[in-house]
């Protein structure tokens, strides 16, 4: 082989060589870029990490914040002066979630919770008395109720009554005896049964009597004085009514005499009105002291025409008494002087 064939080969296997080379490169590239050679390996995935773009928000100006903002505090500021305060808390409470020291709407916010404490504590004053107004409206329906399924008084003899008949002064008489026969006597109409009947059903005897010489009289009658030893026990006992005790009798043995207390009883403010009905005193007995404790001072002994009455609830003062005893009075005296014109000046506690 000649010194030519020998270059020829050099040449050919340099040439080999370089692109050996260039194949190789062309490899290594497919496989950083993630794409197959051209000598046919298969594509591997890249490893190359593309970095996020973090776009930072820019806050926003002064004005803009402001105008963001200010609505929300002028709208809270307003409801505050309003005393709506519970809108105040609703518009101011997002601002001081974006920005907590915008302006005074700490201060504002505070304000407004101070002002609906103050009004939820007004609120709850004002249903608290409603609702005792309501207990006492139904306290009082339950004593009428009561009251009217007590039997009205029957007249017995002795009794003294007062009659009249409205705008016939002539016919008046305020002291009308009822006689060992059991019958009183009044102007044009003679002698009228008394004892065993109740004072309406004498008013109803007298006035269809009367129709024969006055057109549509209008009767009144009522007990002035009880015959004997007569006293009246009303309220929360078992039997109230009109009782004529035996002998000198104590509190205590009248309320028995009526049955005793009742399941509602209030036996520490029982009451005794004693005198003309109609200027009356009336005496504070805590019985319950007397029983409990022995106080023979709450004790007190009864006296002929004394009213008892046991209360549902605690006296608190003559408004409250005169209140609770009427409905009582208009049932078992029904139509009498002291159901109607029924007075009290005082209550005087028993006892030293």
């Amino acid at each position: 082989m000649g010194m030519s064939g020998e270059r020829k080969i050099m040449r050919k296997a340099g040439g080999v060589y370089l692109l050996i080379v260039l194949i190789v490169q062309m490899g290594c590239a497919g496989l950083m870029e993630g794409t197959p050679s051209k000598s046919g390996m298969q594509k591997t995935p890249s490893a190359r990490i593309h970095p996020l773009r973090k776009h930072a928000q820019t806050p926003p100006r002064e004005e803009e914040r402001k105008r963001a903002l200010e609505p929300l505090y002028q709208r809270g500021l307003s409801a505050l002066k309003k005393g709506n305060y519970e809108k105040a808390i609703d518009e101011l409470m997002p601002l001081l979630v974006i920005d907590p020291s915008y302006r005074d709407a700490n201060q504002k916010l505070a304000e407004a919770y101070a002002g609906k404490k103050k009004k939820d504590a007004e609120r709850a004053l004002v249903l608290k008395k409603e609702k005792k107004a309501l207990q006492k409206a139904r306290e009082e329906k339950k004593d009428v109720a009561v009251a009217q399924r007590v039997q009205e008084y029957t007249v017995n003899f002795g009794d003294i009554l007062d009659v009249s008949v409205w705008q016939w002064p002539d016919l008046k008489d305020p002291e009308i005896y009822v006689r060992p026969d059991g019958k009183i006597s009044f102007p044009l109409v003679g002698d009228v049964e008394a004892v065993g009947r109740t004072l309406t059903e004498i008013d109803n005897d007298l006035t269809q009597r009367l129709t024969d010489y006055i057109k549509s009289p209008e009767v009144s009658v009522s007990i002035k004085r009880f015959g004997g030893k007569k006293i009246i026990v009303l309220g929360e006992v078992r039997g109230p009514g009109v009782y004529a005790p035996t002998g000198r009798s104590t509190l205590l043995e009248v309320v028995a005499l009526a049955g005793g207390f009742g399941p509602n009883a209030v036996s520490s403010s029982v009451i005794v009105v004693r005198g003309d009905p109609t200027n009356a005193h009336a005496i504070s007995c805590d019985l319950r002291r007397a029983l409990k404790q022995g106080d023979l001072s709450q004790n007190i002994a009864v006296e002929p025409n004394d009213i008892v009455y046991v209360p549902r609830r605690f006296i608190s003062s003559v408004t409250d008494l005169v209140g609770q005893i009427q409905p009582w009075l208009a049932t078992v005296l029904s139509g009498a002087a002291i159901a109607t014109d029924f007075r009290i000046g005082d209550i005087a506690s028993a006892g030293p």
